[in-house]
C-alpha cells in the first residue's frame, strides 16, 4: 500500500520563507566569507608549499629542505587547507 503524500498549503511555504529571509542572507554571508578563507589558504598552500614537476619538484617560493636535526627526531605533520593536505617537518623529541 502507497502512503499518502502529504503538501503543505502554498501560503504556509510563503510564510516560512519570508520568515526564514533573514536567516538565509546570513548563512550566504558566513558560506562567502568560509569559501574566500579556503581559497585565500589553498593559494598560500600552492605557491608556498606544493611540490610542481614543471619546477623540477620545486615550490614557487623555493622553500627549503629540511636535514633531519637528530636522529630521534620524528616527522609530524601540520594540517593545511583545512586538513586537506599537510606539510611535514622534523621535531625533535624533548
Amino acid at each position: 500500500m502507497g502512503s499518502p503524500v502529504l503538501a503543505r498549503p502554498p501560503a504556509l511555504v510563503v510564510t516560512m520563507g519570508e520568515r526564514a529571509g533573514g536567516r538565509v542572507a546570513g548563512d550566504r554571508r558566513g558560506l562567502e566569507f568560509h569559501l574566500r578563507r579556503l581559497v585565500r589558504d589553498y593559494v598560500a598552500y600552492y605557491h608556498d608549499e606544493r611540490l610542481h614537476d614543471a619546477l623540477k619538484k620545486e615550490t614557487p617560493t623555493l622553500r627549503v629542505v629540511e636535514r633531519r636535526p637528530s636522529g630521534t627526531a620524528k616527522v609530524v605533520g601540520m594540517p593545511r587547507v583545512g586538513g586537506l593536505h599537510h606539510r611535514y617537518h622534523w621535531q625533535t623529541a624533548a
